[in-house]
C-alpha cells in the first residue's frame, strides 16, 4: 500500500514511523531469511536428537544428527550464487581446450571404452549412469575399471562399496591399475615378472597419481551418509558399488531399494 493508504489500515502514529525505503540493502533481509530457516532446522533436529538421546542409544541420535547434517546440506542456503559469464569466460576457454585435446567428442569425465564415450560424450555434472547385471557379472570391475581411468584424468575420485571391504577393493583396483591378472594375484601366484610389477611398477605409478578415497561399511549404510561424504570430500565423481543396499534414515530397510 502507498503511505497515503497505510493510515487507514494502521493506527496514524504508527504508520508515520514506517520507512518508505528500508536502510538495509535487499541482500541483509535475505540473509536473515536464511538465517532463520537454518536456525530452525537446526532447532527442531536437537530436539529430535535430545529426545532420542534420552530415550534410545547414542547410536540412535548419532543416525539423527547425520540426517539433520544430510538435509541442511540439501537446503544449500548459502550457494548457488549467480555466476558473472563474463569473469568465467576463462573457464570456458580452458574447457574448450580440454575438450579440444580428447578431439572433440567427450565433453565430461572419460570412460575406459571408446564406445561408451560416443554414447555418453564421458561422464558429465549432475548424471546418474547405472551399470546393472548379475551376481557375480564384473559390476565392481566395471566400475573400477571407470574409477581408475578418471584417476589417470586427474579427476578426484570418490568410490563406496556397500558390500566389500577397501581391502577387497584395493585388491581389484591393483589387478586394474597394474595390469595384472587378478586370479594368481588374490591366490599370491603371481609369476616373478608380475611379482616384481605388482611390488615395484604399480607403487612407481601410485606415487604419479593424487590419492583414490573408498569408503564401505560401517562408515557408509545410508543415502544420508552418502550425502555426507560428497559433501566432505567434494569429489569430481562418485562411483557406488552395490547402490540398492543403501537404506534412507526413517524408513524401514524393506523398503529401500525404492528410496535410492
Amino acid at each position: 500500500p502507498s503511505r497515503e493508504t497505510l493510515p487507514t489500515i494502521f493506527k496514524p502514529e504508527f504508520a508515520a514511523q514506517i520507512p518508505l525505503k528500508a536502510p538495509e540493502p535487499i541482500k541483509f533481509y535475505i540473509d536473515a531469511l536464511r538465517d532463520r530457516a537454518l536456525a530452525t532446522l537446526i532447532a527442531s533436529g536437537i530436539k529430535s536428537t535430545m529426545s532420542k538421546l534420552s530415550k534410545d542409544s547414542p547410536l540412535v541420535a548419532l543416525d539423527d544428527v547425520k540426517m539433520l547434517l544430510s538435509i541442511a546440506s540439501k537446503y544449500n542456503l548459502y550457494q548457488g550464487k549467480g555466476v558473472d559469464i563474463i569473469q568465467d569466460s576463462a573457464n570456458r576457454v580452458a574447457k574448450y581446450d580440454e575438450i579440444k585435446a580428447r578431439g572433440g567428442d567427450i565433453l565430461g569425465i572419460p570412460t575406459p571404452w571408446p564406445t561408451l564415450n560416443r554414447i555418453t560424450m564421458g561422464y558429465l555434472p549432475g548424471e546418474l549412469i547405472c551399470y546393472i547385471g548379475r551376481i557375480g557379472s564384473g559390476k565392481t570391475f566395471a566400475l573400477l575399471k571407470n574409477a581408475e581411468k578418471a584417476w589417470r584424468e586427474g579427476k578426484k575420485v570418490l568410490f563406496i562399496s556397500t558390500e566389500m571391504s577397501a581391502y577387497r577393493i584395493g585388491r581389484r583396483f591393483d589387478a586394474i591399475a597394474g595390469g595384472i591378472p587378478y586370479d594368481p594375484l588374490r591366490k599370491a601366484k603371481l609369476e616373478a615378472v608380475l611379482e616384481n610389477k605388482y611390488k615395484n611398477e604399480l607403487q612407481d605409478l601410485y606415487k604419479k597419481y593424487g590419492p583414490l578415497k573408498v569408503y564401505c561399511p560401517p562408515r557408509v549404510k545410508s543415502i544420508e551418509d552418502v550425502a555426507l561424504l560428497v559433501e566432505e570430500e567434494k569429489p569430481d565423481i562418485l562411483f557406488i558399488d552395490g547402490v540398492y543396499v543403501l537404506i534412507q534414515k526413517g524408513n524401514s530397510q524393506d523398503k529401500h531399494h525404492e528410496k535410492v
